[in-house]
């Protein structure tokens, strides 16, 4: 039986490693597209609970926060999907590992989802604050002027999304996924995905 030479293992060796450093970015960028498919089925499955909410609300969907300042749209809306999963998106790069995303044990409160002590705030997906809430109407679905273009949720660091033009940059949306975009569902269900700056286009107020 033939044995390898020192220089045909050295050659195998190299060819090895030149294949693995030409296959490990493309199937780096397939897990990453993988990733963001989840994101977006996340946000279709919180759009169709919001439907779900407006049935039994005059066609109001749900506000970013309630009159009481403290229950946001993750409590409102938990008996309509009822899996913190949803508000989780597996290429989220904030460090959440001292705000945990769970279900609140005390099945008794209101507040269904909890953040440690922030109570929803800390999250990488956010609703748009334009839907209404708090000190603003709430917007009725079927009032919308332009649901195609007006985001309903997307991909954000806290429970609030609003234009890249907002002031509050907290709450503005993030880039986390390939090529720098962001994922959104808009008002008429359909998922679009694209840069942050652009953004600015949408139509923000229903």
């Amino acid at each position: 039986m033939k044995k390898f030479t020192l220089i045909e293992l050295l050659v195998v060796i190299a060819i090895i490693g030149i294949l693995t450093s030409i296959l490990l970015p493309s199937l780096s960028e397939a897990r990453r597209a993988s990733q963001s498919a989840v994101c977006k089925s996340n946000f279709t499955q919180l759009y169709k609970a919001n439907l779900l909410y407006t049935d039994g609300n005059n066609d109001k969907v749900v506000p970013f926060y309630d009159s009481t300042l403290v229950l946001k749209w993750p409590s409102l809306l938990w008996e309509m999907y009822s899996s913190v999963d949803l508000l989780k998106c597996p290429e989220d790069d904030f460090n959440r590992t001292p705000y945990p995303i769970f279900e609140n044990p005390d099945k008794t409160s209101p507040m269904k989802v909890l953040n440690d002590a922030w109570g929803n705030d800390d999250m990488p997906c956010g609703y748009n604050t334009r839907m209404g809430g708090w000190n603003l109407e709430v917007a009725k679905l079927t009032s919308f002027s332009n649901p195609v273009e007006t985001p309903m949720f997307g991909d954000c660091l806290f429970y609030r999304l609003q234009s890249p033009i907002s002031v509050e940059k907290w709450y503005h949306p993030k880039a986390r996924h390939l090529k720098n975009t962001a994922n959104f569902v808009m008002s008429d269900g359909h998922v679009e995905f694209g840069t942050v700056s652009g953004s600015i286009d949408f139509q923000w107020s229903p």
